[in-house]
């Protein structure tokens, strides 16, 4: 059996569909991986690199689904975690016990010399 050339051409575009097809089902599967780990989206028409899509967002700290809110700390708080952080020398030990960071207790120590 031979085959003319445009029914090899029609074989081999049917062949090109069902091969688009799986690639973007497999396209889809990893945008939802990468939205699940990261939280980053990934455009569906493939502008971005997956690389840069998993840099677009910061490393997550904190459960999946939920930002963080910058806290506000009362000048009472803050008088009372100097104190202690001066008294104990360490301002990284004192700050994990009140669950701050350690630079933001160094720097409300500075503020208070």
């Amino acid at each position: 059996m031979k085959l003319d050339a445009e029914t090899l051409r029609k074989l081999a575009l049917a062949g090109a569909r069902t091969r688009l097809k799986e690639l973007e089902s497999e396209s889809e599967k990893l945008r939802d991986v990468i939205r699940q780990l990261t939280g980053a989206t990934v455009p569906p028409d493939g502008r971005r690199s997956v690389a840069k899509a998993m840099k677009s967002k910061a490393p997550m700290r904190h459960a999946p689904g939920r930002t963080r809110k910058n806290r506000k700390y009362t000048e009472k708080f803050k008088a009372a975690v100097v104190k202690e952080a001066n008294e104990a020398n360490n301002a990284s030990a004192v700050g994990k016990k009140h669950n701050v960071s350690p630079s933001l207790v160094r720097l409300w120590v500075d503020k208070a010399k």
